[in-house]
């Protein structure tokens, strides 16, 4: 019974993330030796969809953000997923927020996501966007997250930079930290169907930990 109920929950999901306003990123990862001593995401293509509900009257609300980066042939890395999960303890918010800087043709967008622990690949404490902003060509009125700004801002080839941290990093110590540089797109629906399809994973396996976890109390 279970399972259909989260068979039900995840398909209904997934219509609603298809249904809502996306916003879809592309560019290339890179790294320092202090960053990344193994230079596991260095020159690494990446994409980023952000899902999000307008708000008229302050920031708009990130409801899922799936970021990939594709594999490195150079280095054999594999592709790696990660998926946004609610924390209570979020520190920047689930946001999309309008900035409007001074000057003429400059205004822009500031993304705030911190991931859970049960993100693909890497197996950190927690994930997080570091000040990801785009960077528009035209300015807006007001600061409210509405579809009008967000779109307005965030038009085809803007530009985005920022960073993406796990903590720690995959050797265990420490802050990995990766520059992420790209530019506003349009994704293929493949894409769109992948990066959905990321959390609906995430999830099943989330279930099937508390799962085990509640056996393991009842038979204790």
């Amino acid at each position: 019974m279970k399972r259909v109920i989260f068979s039900v929950l995840a398909v209904l999901g997934l219509a609603a993330s298809v249904s809502a306003e996306q916003v879809y990123f592309r560019g290339t990862a890179t790294t320092t030796a202090a960053q990344d001593p193994a230079g596991l995401f260095n020159n690494r293509l990446w994409t980023l969809l952000l899902t999000y509900t307008p708000n008229s009257s302050g920031p708009a609300t990130l409801t899922a953000a799936s970021l990939f980066f594709y594999s490195n042939n150079a280095t054999d890395h594999k592709n790696e997923a990660f998926s946004l999960i609610a924390a209570s303890n979020v520190s920047q918010g689930n946001v999309i927020e309008v900035q409007q800087n001074s000057g003429s043709n400059n205004d822009g967008l500031k993304i705030g996501t911190e991931f859970g622990p049960s993100e693909l690949g890497r197996g950190a404490n927690s994930a997080y966007y570091d000040n990801l902003v785009i960077t528009g060509t035209s300015d807006v009125s007001n600061t409210n997250g509405t579809v009008a700004n967000i779109q307005q801002l965030a038009a085809l080839g803007n530009s985005v930079s920022g960073t993406f941290r796990l903590d720690p990093r995959p050797s265990g110590s420490g802050t990995l930290q990766v520059n992420l540089t790209g530019f506003v797109a349009v994704p293929e629906p493949s894409t769109v169907a992948l990066l959905s399809g990321v959390g609906l994973v995430i999830g099943r396996r989330v279930w099937k930990r508390r799962s085990a976890k509640k056996q393991n109390v009842a038979t204790a």
